[in-house]
């Protein structure tokens, strides 16, 4: 069974950077690696992802970006937007929203889910690991779960973004960036979104 899941650039960034290692929103990573949750992408989220990513204040470089995109260009699915004319409280979110509109079956994942539409399936992580648990109670697929054959350079491409996000949750806990709260992680968001050409 295929969950889909629009993943929020904060869920994104806190799965990434963070040092606890109990944190829903590195679970969700976890998931994804694992194929276990496929996230629906398209161009202009991998490239919020992408920029957010490179800012300064998380201390990636540039071959950490690409490692990290690399692994939801291979386990992610592309989705077209739906369009929509609702007014989110942030525009730029609006993006999130449309491409979970593609796909009845999906859920967006986010932090800051008062930024969206009171919906049944707009969630936060921990709620989407008590899914997960939940359609997983009877089997053992989150403790050794099936990864379909995967190619030589898939193999490749997925190991070294496992190795990537380890090495950055190293780097970010000696940084400091490891205990952002997900409010930071949006704020930080904010400040990439206003220096935005329009």
């Amino acid at each position: 069974m295929k969950i889909y899941v629009v993943v929020d650039t904060n869920v994104v960034v806190s799965g990434i950077i963070t040092k606890n290692p109990f944190s829903p929103t590195r679970r969700i990573l976890k998931y994804v690696e694992e194929g276990v949750m496929v996230p629906l992408i398209n161009h202009d989220i991998l490239f919020e992802y992408q920029d957010v990513l490179s800012r300064n204040k998380f201390h990636l470089t540039n071959s950490d970006v690409d490692n990290i995109m690399s692994l939801f260009r291979l386990k992610g699915e592309h989705a077209e937007p739906i369009c929509s004319d609702i007014r989110m409280v942030d525009q730029d979110d609006l993006i999130f929203y449309q491409t979970y509109l593609s796909n009845d079956e999906s859920y967006l994942v986010t932090g800051n889910q008062k930024h969206f539409p009171i919906e049944r399936k707009i969630i936060s992580p921990s709620d989407m690991i008590h899914i997960i648990s939940q359609l997983y109670a009877d089997t053992d697929v989150l403790s050794d779960p099936h990864i379909p054959y995967q190619s030589e350079s898939s193999a490749v491409i997925l190991e070294r973004a496992r190795a990537t996000i380890e090495n950055v949750r190293a780097r970010s806990a000696e940084n400091g960036v490891g205990d952002m709260t997900m409010e930071e992680i949006d704020e930080e968001i904010r400040q990439y979104r206003k220096s935005k050409v329009r």
